[in-house]
């Protein structure tokens, strides 16, 4: 609720990026893990991502213990990793309900793009919800 006054308190206005809706999947609103769309006591009536155990992206185990380790998207975890809404995963691997993966990422000196690190080959990230094309056998 950073900067957003004290309208932000009033906690059953469930708005900004801090809140969910439903119950889905999504990354949670720092982008630091995976977590389902779910009330916290803390939130009154809003619901928030909260994340498990194998679906932190900051935790330097994260390999270890991801829970998508089975579609080898080529997570990887750790204090330069963050959330980003994907389906990426080997090729001739099915599908799953969670479309969100963990890749190590930065900014560039100018801030304008994200560099995001998919096994050995990076992403570049120039805008907002940009769509960025998965790298070959992904």
């Amino acid at each position: 609720g950073k900067n957003k006054g004290c309208m932000f308190m009033n906690i059953d206005v469930c708005e900004g990026d801090e809140f969910c809706q439903g119950t889905d999947f999504g990354c949670d609103w720092e982008a630091t893990g995976i977590g389902k769309c779910n009330p916290d006591p803390f939130a009154g009536s809003c619901k928030v991502y909260k994340y498990f155990t194998n679906t932190i992206c900051v935790d330097e185990n994260f390999e270890a213990k991801n829970l998508n380790a089975k579609l080898n998207a080529l997570e990887r975890g750790g204090s330069s990793s963050r959330c980003f809404i994907s389906d990426f995963r080997q090729q001739g691997t099915n599908k799953t309900k969670l479309d969100n993966r963990c890749y190590v990422s930065v900014c560039s000196s100018s801030g304008k793009f994200i560099y995001i690190m998919v096994g050995s080959y990076v992403l570049i990230c120039r805008a907002p919800g940009q769509k960025l094309t998965a790298p070959p056998g992904i």
